[in-house]
């Protein structure tokens, strides 16, 4: 038998309070951008690579560095551009 009068224990499909919904909706738009980046980065690097005059030619780590900067800060322009957050200067 239920107890009526005893504590909440949260059940499968039971809503979620809106607090909830938005800490998991910021969450997978975090993970969305983080992948983005990543793939942006990626793709980027690699064509600098190919570039290179010489094959011993080292790489520049502050171009790296800064090119993956720049990758997440497209990534965030992304997603805001299509209106689904707001990241306001982070």
């Amino acid at each position: 038998m239920i107890n009526p009068a005893g504590p909440s224990i949260p059940l499968l499909g039971q809503q979620q309070t809106e607090q909830q919904r938005e800490k998991l909706k910021r969450a997978a738009i975090e993970q969305a951008v983080q992948q983005l980046s990543f793939t942006i980065y990626t793709q980027a690097a690699a064509a600098r690579v190919v570039t290179l005059d010489r094959p011993h030619q080292q790489l520049d780590l502050k171009q790296l560095h800064q090119l993956a900067r720049d990758s997440h800060t497209a990534a965030q322009a992304f997603f805001e551009g299509l209106g689904v957050v707001e990241f306001g200067g982070e």
